[in-house]
């Protein structure tokens, strides 16, 4: 007997359950069916971009420190006194400025002084253990790393590098010479910073992670930000996320893994089993309510979650929301991208101003003054308006901070910084730290008579804060500054320009310091 003929045999309640039975099975295959082809596509979606967002905020996080590195290097390397000790002519540089007390305040493991040829004319390495300075007379592993191969920058390079010691982020400027003279660079400055259980330990607290090293796989194909690695302890509820960092020739220097767990897939696994749970006790018309209802309470909302997070990638807009609020899974999930979207935004915010601020005066940095008096040249010479331009030399602030120490000449650096804040308050008005001691104003479309002006109210309200000073004229703290003004044209330069105030600050100097020269000669 055939099975029709079997089910038209049978009585009323028979073929009602022999329905409802095939009615159950249509809908848990329609229901498996849903889940394998529609949800899960979407949930396994969301989670790649949830690993993406990590994986991008764990690079970030490291570039903030590598960037932060190499600020310190950029400062020791635009110093005048490094400059002058590679030439030999700095006696007591390194008893004066590097103990244990410089490499804890850098947060750094080595620093070395290099003379053009990479040859090591000081270096050290930093004992934790017993916060003591180890002399090293070599650059070993680093000098085939970074010297000599055809992507070396002699100027400025910044990366990875795997010492045989363990991971670091590594540093390395040209010194340069800031007095306006045409010099030739001694040599280079090179620090680095290991990338050890306590670097991960703070890492892993900005990214809400447990951050651990992996030894290098050297299978894993080159250019990869990141991979998924599916953990076989708790099968489904967590994931690992190995994440390559490459060493400065782009070769795989070390991985950082992350343990994520994988709530996300599993919420959304939970509620498509309640959901099958409840409909297999439906009958099989009811089966194309559910999709319907699937599709407008579960998958449309999955779809704007992923339509969002692609937004967010593609646009790099952080003030995107996905609006969602719901009291379930998918509520707490809303919630949560909109979450890491904010700290996205925070992050992205805090490393362009760490960018583009002096982290001890608050001013501009040294990149933002150089591209800034280029636009405010462009602008001038378009309009035919005067720029001025003001630079200021703390007048032996070596000896202050050899007399009261480097914690108080920051304190002095920090008050001379928010004169210039009170001084120069126009909306144009670039304020930056220009050097180590040195500082910078830019004032584009003002006069002669107005940039003198701002140039000895800075002078005199520096002098008039009194800071004690007992190894200068007056036992007080003073500044030198240097001013001028031009209207940019075909004849001059902003390179020229610049030349020109640094030699005025240069005659204020030599005139007696705590005064103002003109690039003109008058003060």
């Amino acid at each position: 007997m055939d099975f029709p003929a079997i089910i038209f045999s049978m009585n009323v309640v028979g073929k009602m359950l022999a329905v409802g039975f095939s009615g159950l099975l249509l809908g848990g295959f329609a229901m498996v069916g849903l889940q394998t082809c529609v949800t899960n596509p979407y949930l396994e979606e969301l989670r790649e971009k949830s690993a993406e967002g990590k994986a991008d905020q764990i690079h970030m996080i490291f570039e903030g420190e590598w960037e932060s590195l190499g600020r310190s290097v950029s400062d020791w390397a635009v110093w005048n006194d490094s400059f002058d000790f590679l030439r030999g002519e700095k006696d007591g540089f390194i008893e004066d400025n590097l103990d244990a007390a410089t490499f804890r305040s850098l947060e750094i493991n080595r620093l070395f002084f290099l003379d053009r040829g990479g040859n090591v004319v000081w270096g050290a390495l930093y004992d934790l253990d017993t916060d003591k300075l180890i002399p090293v007379l070599s650059v070993g592993a680093y000098r085939s790393m970074i010297f000599f191969y055809e992507g070396f920058d002699a100027d400025r390079m910044d990366g990875y590098f795997l010492s045989p010691d363990g991971p670091e982020i590594l540093s390395i400027r040209s010194v340069q010479n800031t007095r306006g003279l045409v010099m030739p660079s001694p040599g280079y400055v090179l620090m680095t910073k290991k990338i050890d259980a306590s670097f991960l330990l703070s890492a892993g607290k900005r990214a809400g992670l447990r951050l651990e090293l992996r030894k290098r796989d050297e299978s894993l194909p080159p250019g990869i930000r990141y991979l998924i690695e599916k953990n076989s302890v708790e099968k489904g509820s967590s994931f690992t996320l190995r994440v390559p960092m490459t060493d400065i020739r782009g070769s795989l220097a070390f991985e950082i893994d992350a343990l994520m767990t994988d709530e996300l897939v599993q919420a959304g696994h939970r509620a498509t089993l309640f959901m099958a749970a409840g409909n297999l006790g439906v009958l099989a018309v009811m089966i194309l309510f559910i999709l319907i209802f699937m599709r407008l309470n579960l998958v449309q909302p999955l779809v704007a979650l992923a339509s969002l997070t692609k937004r967010v990638s593609a646009e790099k807009d952080y003030s995107l929301r996905s609006g969602l609020r719901r009291a379930d899974e998918l509520g707490v999930l809303s919630e949560g991208i909109d979450l890491l979207i904010s700290t996205a935004q925070t992050h992205t915010a805090t490393l362009q101003r760490l960018a583009n601020t002096d982290g001890l005066t608050g001013l501009s940095n040294r990149r933002v003054f150089n591209q800034a008096l280029e636009n405010a040249w462009l602008v001038c010479a378009r309009e035919k308006k005067p720029l001025g331009l003001v630079l200021g030399d703390i007048d032996h602030f070596k000896r202050y901070n050899d007399l009261y120490g480097h914690q108080r000449g920051d304190a002095c650096l920090k008050v001379v910084a928010q004169v210039i804040q009170d001084v120069a308050t126009r909306p144009g008005d670039v304020k930056a730290r220009y050097g180590g001691e040195e500082f910078a104003l830019i004032l584009p479309n003002t006069e002669r008579s107005g940039v003198a002006k701002i140039a000895e109210d800075v002078r005199v309200g520096i002098e008039s804060l009194a800071v004690p000073h007992a190894d200068n004229e007056g036992e007080i703290v003073t500044m030198s500054l240097g001013y001028g003004v031009e209207v940019p044209d075909q004849t001059s330069t902003v390179e020229g320009f610049l030349a020109l105030v640094d030699q005025a600050l240069y005659a204020a100097k030599n005139a007696g310091r705590n005064r103002v020269a003109s690039a003109s000669g008058g003060q």
